[in-house]
């Protein structure tokens, strides 16, 4: 991480208008993680300050002191109503807005499944459809994708990175299907949860997918299909895969929306669906262990 993913426990304590002794406590309590510097000194990443803000529901007394960490803050929102307000955002290339609703809703508390489900699939399935309908010009349409990547990749740094031992999830986009923010919402609802999530992104060979599986011990496997191209080939593949997964006892995730309904019974797998929500049915199982302690108590009334 850059030096803009840190703050000090007097930046933080300062956006929260609190005294550095009073952060300090929630510190030694395991309310939020830090990091030392070299030299020794206490340092507290992005995504520990998230994590504590919505553990917490701490209120940020003075968010200019975390300009750089948090992006700028909008009002509450419910989803409805936000999904217009990003269309108009993505396509128009503004990064700062999308980031700032993104973030908004993940610190009131909201899961990467809902964030993905309600608002960033969403915004992408119209903003395909003015493409497709010659109301949204290719170029918006790409810079759209491109902001909502960029936004994607900013709420990774959100998430704390896996605790040592935690189960490992590999997974991806099979030959035929070029699309990434589908596979990165299964890698951010899996990292959420504590698992070692490990995406291989768009148009990963499936001998890859079936190596990397075997040499990193996964036990989660995961692919996101979006793209409908060579579909008899990729349900063909997936048969492979899924005889491979259940040889080796590894867990098979399939999604997306080019996902047959119903799937062909010759392709077992634990979950497949179209939600990034639907991968929680096998991955809380297996990750609460992983989750577990990663946080103490707060007691509000410290100040």
């Amino acid at each position: 991480m850059s030096q803009r993913d840190y703050l000090s426990p007097r930046q933080l304590a300062a956006a929260l208008g609190v005294s550095e002794s009073s952060l300090k406590r929630w510190v030694d309590k395991g309310l939020i993680q830090v990091t030392r510097t070299a030299g020794g000194h206490r340092r507290i990443s992005r995504a520990a300050v998230y994590q504590f803000l919505r553990t917490t529901k701490t209120p940020i007394a003075n968010p200019e002191f975390l300009a750089g960490v948090i992006p700028a803050l909008t009002a509450k929102f419910e989803p409805a109503q936000s999904v217009p307000a990003l269309v108009d955002a993505v396509c128009q290339g503004d990064r700062q807005t999308t980031a700032a609703v993104l973030s908004r809703y993940y610190l009131d508390g909201h899961t990467m499944a809902e964030l993905f489900d309600r608002l960033i699939r969403p915004v992408m399935q119209e903003v395909g459809h003015g493409w497709q309908t010659n109301r949204i010009a290719v170029y918006q349409e790409h810079r759209a994708t491109s902001v909502m990547l960029h936004a994607a990749t900013e709420l990774r740094r959100m998430v704390p990175p896996p605790a040592p031992g935690a189960p490992v999830a590999v997974g991806g986009a099979p030959p035929a299907d070029p699309y990434l923010l589908p596979t990165m919402s299964a890698d951010l609802v899996l990292t959420e949860l504590g698992w070692n999530a490990v995406n291989l992104g768009a148009l990963t060979p499936w001998n890859e997918l079936v190596e990397a599986s075997r040499s990193l011990g996964a036990a989660l496997v995961w692919v996101s299909l979006t793209s409908s191209a060579n579909l008899g080939e990729t349900l063909s593949e997936l048969r492979q895969l899924a005889q491979h997964c259940e040889r080796h006892r590894i867990t098979l995730a399939l999604g997306g929306q080019a996902l047959p309904s119903p799937l062909d019974a010759s392709i077992p797998c634990a979950v497949a669906g179209h939600d990034a929500a639907d991968i929680l049915r096998v991955a809380m199982p297996q990750s609460r262990t992983a989750n577990s302690g990663r946080f103490g108590r707060f007691d509000q009334d410290e100040s």
